[in-house]
């Protein structure tokens, strides 16, 4: 961010605040928005926190990788459908570890957010699937799901994004003991459980049968 405004890109002296005199009293630098902070911190989805960090970065990869693997209006089978989507924000991501540059710890980063993804997909798509567990525990304490949502995606935001800081394979071996594997293997299994195995699908009440709500970018208006 400050090198975006160092560098002048996002300078608008047409918003410049002035006094009575015509005296410039405040520079705007918003022409270009690199992060809103709010949305980062305060939105629970961890897609959208994702999508308002490096946001002219995050465009770029939906238009030019993301868009260009994954287009919903081809697919009219369901399963194929999100599994194209799934291999698309993860190779998405990938490359956006990859743009970083080649330390293994951003590969190991960008992997597990990856992973947190695609888990995050599949609570949203079950929260507007009417009739699901999730959609009924959102219904009914929709303040507190949202205060969960907001702790599990700010953890694995910052938790797995240590090994992006290290960066290198000997360091986050290290971190990854000190941790006892705990919550790398927490997040594994509920990848298998939530995503490969569907169990937040499995209901005792008989949903009524209707296509899967596509899961793009959740709304937060």
């Amino acid at each position: 961010m400050m090198g975006m405004r160092a560098s002048g890109f996002t300078y608008n002296p047409s918003k410049n605040k002035k006094n009575e005199a015509g005296e410039i009293v405040s520079y705007d630098f918003g022409r270009v928005e690199v992060n809103n902070m709010t949305k980062f911190y305060l939105e629970p989805n961890f897609k959208v926190k994702v999508d308002h960090w490096n946001i002219s970065i995050q465009w770029a990869l939906k238009k030019y990788i993301y868009e260009n693997i994954y287009n919903p209006k081809k697919y009219t089978d369901e399963k194929k459908r999100r599994k194209v989507q799934a291999n698309a924000q993860i190779l998405t991501v990938m490359i956006s570890a990859l743009w970083h540059g080649l330390y293994p710890g951003y590969f190991v980063s960008f992997f597990n957010w990856a992973l947190f993804i695609q888990i995050v997909n599949e609570f949203y798509r079950q929260k507007m699937r009417v009739g699901s567990v999730v959609h009924r525990f959102h219904e009914k304490h929709k303040f507190v799901y949202n205060i969960l949502e907001n702790i599990a995606s700010t953890f694995a935001m910052t938790f797995f994004g240590v090994a992006f800081h290290i960066m290198t394979l000997e360091r986050v071996w290290i971190f990854v003991k000190s941790v006892h594997f705990v919550p790398f293997i927490v997040l594994y299994i509920v990848f298998i459980l939530v995503v490969k195995m569907g169990v937040l699908g499995k209901s005792k009440k008989k949903e009524e049968k209707g296509p899967v709500p596509i899961v793009e970018n959740p709304k937060t208006d």
